[in-house]
């Protein structure tokens, strides 16, 4: 066996068809092996064609890798109520992600036979050693995966030196040997190098940026304690800080989003003095900030340094009643959730409140009691509410432990199965599609799950994708057989990276089709496209004749 000097890390997430996140855990592995003088490599599997053997074939065959890595984010959406979920059963719909994550772990051993491939990220950590066998992989990296990896690639194959890397887990004759994990330190300097491959994320979804890791809440329904741990680890802000200067000079990033677990825990100490940092160094000008807050502590003097940053507060609320709140272990009560939205109210804060109806000790009562205070605190211009419907019963959560010790599961809705990989859900008074039912003729502004991972959606993003690998010719292919909505929502992206990076005859011809499929169309929805295609179509002119 040779030695590992190519590494392909695989971003298997096929939801990355409905929302573009950056993978960023796949970024902080490649910069640490890029660091140590192994060619790395992130490719999404299901772009650019709706089949990952098929674009695999072309990557693998391109790079021809030494090591391939899987990285599972997601194993579902965590919703019950999916408008295009595959997996449907009495009272739900859902999406599940680990068939489509297997078609890729197949077509690697189909394409690459010799090549080891190893597991790992947010999802895999949940249940590794079921991952393993539903996917027939023999190696995976529980938690944090930068250490771990860079490891295997130094120790690859010798199996006794394997066996000591602390996050490994290794499959055997007697089925599995995991090494225990080690308390996370980062790295310093912890910047990790953004792939430009992924420039569309950017946009579309913001740069996730770590601080911190850890979480010591106890919500029964909540993994991110099994995948963080439950010890906090701080990074030191002056390194935050200078990767945020480091993003800055790149123009498509224009909002930074906070990956902590919720980032005013355990208390507001380590926060305020990031965000002091952050005003110090004049970030508020060039970003807008994002994250995950819980309603406690969250003080006024807390939220004007918020304000000052322009940070977006994403609050997660769970429930506005009390006795849905103790049973499902959060650490705050309706008046800390109350006291939170009057204060951003106070000091003109982006809010998004996040609400579970159906958890644990919900009854009618408690239904409407959130009902009433959605209605009595109403969305406008700076508030907003999310809300699911039942509770994704993941492996090793409380909830699990709960379901599994009751008789009955009569709340339960899907299959229970004993390694819980495939969604199922806890839902009380009813089962989540009616529940949903219910509270959405009750809101001025009812949720809607529409995530549709379609051919349409992926063609459209496959535009973005092959401009973001400067493979214009392609990109131009696919963007001209496009239908008006869709080149239309792909024009603009395709136009700025091609003009930017010299494709100038792509750039026009992407404007001239755009401009005649809307004349053909004869659709006012379109007309006003035409004055920014006639904008852009100077610009080149006058750049031509310089």
């Amino acid at each position: 066996m040779t030695p590992i000097g190519r590494v392909l890390l695989i971003y298997s997430d096929p939801y990355y068809l409905v929302k573009q996140i950056y993978p960023y855990g796949l970024d902080l592995l490649a910069t640490r092996l890029r660091r140590e003088g192994i060619e790395t490599r992130i490719e999404p599997a299901f772009l650019p064609g709706a089949e990952a053997l098929t674009n695999l074939t072309q990557v693998t065959g391109e790079f021809r890798p030494d090591l391939v890595g899987i990285g599972i984010r997601n194993l579902d959406t965590c919703m019950a109520c999916e408008e295009y979920g595959q997996l449907a059963g009495d009272g739900y719909r859902s999406f599940f992600f680990l068939p489509q994550i297997r078609e890729v772990a197949d077509a690697v051993r189909q394409l690459l036979p010799d090549v080891p491939v190893i597991c790992g990220g947010g999802g895999f950590t949940i249940a590794p050693q079921d991952i393993l066998d539903y996917l027939a992989i023999d190696y995976g990296i529980i938690g944090e995966g930068e250490a771990a990896l860079a490891a295997f690639v130094q120790h690859w194959p010798h199996r006794s030196r394997l066996q000591q890397i602390p996050g490994l887990i290794i499959r055997t004759e007697n089925g599995f040997q995991e090494t225990g994990r080690q308390p996370f330190v980062f790295p310093a300097p912890a910047h990790s190098e953004r792939d430009a491959g992924f420039g569309h994320a950017f946009e579309s979804a913001g740069l996730p940026v770590r601080v911190k890791r850890g979480c010591n809440q106890a919500c029964i329904f909540c993994v991110e304690p099994i995948i963080e741990g439950k010890r906090f680890t701080y990074r030191d802000p002056v390194d935050v800080i200078g990767e945020l200067q480091d993003c800055a000079a790149q123009d498509q990033v224009r909002t930074i989003f906070f990956v902590d677990t919720e980032f005013n825990v355990p208390d507001l100490s380590y926060a305020t003095q990031l965000l002091e940092y952050l005003l110090a160094a004049g970030l508020e000008k060039r970003f807008r900030f994002a994250s995950q807050f819980l309603p406690r502590p969250f003080t006024d003097a807390f939220a004007a340094l918020l304000a000052k940053a322009g940070m977006s507060v994403i609050l997660t609320a769970t429930s506005f009643a009390d006795e849905v709140l103790e049973a499902a272990g959060t650490s705050y009560r309706r008046r800390d959730i109350i006291a939170a939205i009057d204060c951003c109210a106070r000091h003109d804060i982006d809010i998004t409140i996040d609400l579970i109806f159906g958890l644990p000790s919900e009854t009618w009562g408690s239904v409407e009691e959130t009902i009433s205070a959605m209605n009595g605190y109403p969305e406008n211009g700076r508030r907003r509410y999310e809300y699911t419907v039942g509770a994704r019963i993941y492996p090793g959560t409380a909830l699990a432990e709960m379901v599994r010790s009751s008789s009955g599961n009569i709340a339960v809705y899907g299959r229970l199965t004993p390694e819980l990989l495939e969604p199922c859900f806890f839902c009380t008074p009813v089962a989540p599609l009616e529940l949903k039912r219910y509270v959405d003729a009750r809101l001025p502004s009812p949720m809607r799950f529409a995530n549709e991972i379609s051919e349409t959606r992926r063609a459209r993003l496959a535009v973005s994708y092959l401009a973001d690998r400067d493979r214009f010719a392609e990109a131009l292919r696919t963007y001209l057989s496009l239908e008006l909505p869709d080149k239309a929502a792909a024009f603009d992206y395709l136009f700025r990276q091609a003009a930017n990076h010299g494709a100038l005859e792509t750039a026009r011809q992407a404007a001239e089709d755009l401009k005649q499929a809307i004349g053909a169309a004869h659709d006012p929805a379109y007309y006003g496209q035409i004055g920014v295609i006639n904008y852009y179509l100077d610009v080149l002119a006058k750049a031509g004749s310089d």
